[in-house]
This record gives structure tokens, sequence and C-alpha cells, in this order.
């Protein structure tokens, strides 16, 4: 009987150290530690800007999951690899300031986590009211444009550029370099900015052997730069430009009727409008202007033939 109950009793004792041992070996989950980094010199971020996440518990570099929010509107997510995930911004992402939320989900070996960092966002842009010019040769065309920036660095000095056949980041006045200077542009001084302006190009100045003919196509990058020159440019919009013959045919290129043409407003430029009536000895009405800004109206008759215009502004209205 009592060899019995010593059996029974070693045999509980034996039951109770299996099942307690788990809970004796088993490892708690580590406490971790969120951090959230932007690019090295990085101090204002934009659309497309990779945020770094680092999770750790201790020495150690935690695995799983991480994701991150702008407030509570989820970026995305991303796994993390040796304790660490990069996750990029949206390619829009709205100029100010951010409340960048980064939450760690846990798992088994280490315990859920999250950390904040307040960043200001940059948001630069340049709008155009039309990307494809059709112009007469040797005229005039226009364009409007609207540069925008906000951001944590105040704009001091900004510029419009436009290059001939694409941007040149040194920021050197080749390749038929135009600059607006609109003083109401200059040392604007705030972190918020809002411009429109109507820019207005004679496109055969200055070209040398590189002025366009009829049938040719060329391409302009403008940039804007809130701070400096165009190699600081933080928006640039293309534009291409058509060039037609400024010599037009009564009936084909033109109909009969009533046109107006504007002068630019660049002083000392003479719109002048040549129309040949078919008659002997070469005759022409010629319409003209040297008021900036002042409009010429023209009647084209059936009986005319061509209509040739000149350092007028493109298009025919």
């Amino acid at each position: 009987m009592k060899k019995a109950l010593a059996m029974a009793a070693a045999a509980a004792l034996a039951a109770s150290l299996l099942v307690s041992s788990p809970a004796t070996n088993a490892q708690a989950a580590a406490a971790t530690k969120v951090t959230i980094s932007l690019p090295k010199g990085v101090t204002e971020v934009k659309g497309g800007t990779a945020i770094t996440i680092t999770v750790k518990a201790g020495s150690k570099k935690a695995t799983g999951k991480v994701t991150l929010y702008d407030s509570k509107k989820k970026i995305g997510t991303a796994t993390l690899k040796s304790g660490k995930a990069t996750i990029k911004l949206p390619s829009k992402f709205a100029g100010g300031t951010h409340k960048l939320v980064a939450k760690f989900a846990g798992n088994s070996k280490f315990k859920k986590a999250s950390a904040s960092k307040t960043v200001t966002a940059m948001s630069s842009g340049l709008t155009i009211n039309k990307t494809n010019v059709d112009v007469y040769l040797y005229n005039y065309w226009s364009i409007k444009l609207t540069a925008s920036y906000k951001g944590k660095t105040k704009v001091t000095y900004p510029w419009l550029h436009a290059f001939r056949g694409g941007l040149r980041t040194d920021g050197s006045s080749a390749d038929a370099l135009y600059s607006l200077t609109d003083g109401s542009l200059q040392m604007v001084n705030k972190t918020s900015y809002s411009k429109t302006v109507t820019w207005e190009w004679r496109p055969f100045l200055g070209w040398g052997t590189n002025e366009p003919t009829a049938g040719t196509s060329v391409y302009f990058d403008i940039a804007f730069s809130p701070f400096t020159l165009p190699s600081k440019a933080t928006a640039v919009t293309r534009v291409h430009v058509n060039y037609k013959d400024n010599h037009l045919q009564v009936g084909t290129d033109i109909q009969p009727g009533t046109y107006t043409f504007k002068a630019p407003s660049e002083n000392n430029i003479y719109c002048s409008i040549n129309i040949n009536r078919g008659l002997p000895n070469a005759d022409y009405r010629v319409y003209s202007t040297e008021v900036p800004g002042a409009t010429v109206s023209v009647d084209v008759r059936p009986t005319d033939q061509t209509v040739v215009i000149t350092g007028c502004l493109d298009p025919l209205t």
C-alpha cells in the first residue's frame, strides 16, 4: 500500500513538472522601440520621399511588419529586414505640416509599438494652359503659367526659365534661355506662394543658324525654382512648339472674313499683316501697329491671294 502511494505521488509530481515546464521555459516578448527617419540631408519631404522605419528591442533587430500613416490615413506597409523598412510617400503629397505615424504590429518575440514624427512637406507645381503650341514663323506666341510652392523654406527669389531642347542643370543661359523678369515675382520671402503670369516668346530671336523653318517641331523645358537658378528647379513642364509657314493662302490656309491680331506687350515690336490682293505690281494692303498690346482688325476678302503675318501674337483669334 505504501509503495503504491509513493508511486502515485511520483507520477503526479512528474505530471506537474511536465505541465509547468513550458511556462517556465517560455520567453516573454521583448519591448521594442520604433524610430522614423528621413533621408540624410532632407529637412522637408515631398511626394516620393523614402521614409525609413527602424524597430529594435535593445540591441536586437525586430522582425515583422510595419505600417506608415499620414495621421490616420494609411500610406503603406512593409516587412522589416534587419530591423528596418522603407516606405515611400505618395507621389501627390500636399504641402504643409504632416504627422507621420509608424506602427509595428508585433509578434510572439517582439511587442507591438508605434512612433510619430512631424514633418514639413514641400509642394511645388507649374501648370500651363497649353503644352502644344502651333505658331506661325516670325511671330510671337504666348502661354499662361501658374507657379506655386508651399513648404518650410521661404520663397526668396523665384525664377521661371525656358530651355530650348531640354533643361540645363548648370543654370547657364545657353539654348535660348528666357527669364521672366516680372518684378512682382521678386523677393517674396514667404513659405506659401502662387503666381499666374502670361509669358510671350519671339521664338526666332537670337537663334542664328538654328532658327526654325516651317514644319519644325521643337520643345522647351520650363523650369520653376522658388530659390535659385534652375539647377534647383522644383517643377518642370515641357512645351512642344510646332512652326507653320506664315504665308497663308486665302481659301486654303485662311478663309475670307474679319480677324483680330494682337501686338505683343514688348516695346518696339512691329506687328504687321500684309495682304496680296492679286493685282499687278504686287499690290498689298498693309495693317500694322507698334503699340504694345494693341489689336489690329484685318479684313480678308475672297479676291485676296495671300496673307503674311509678322511680329504678331499667335494664334489667330
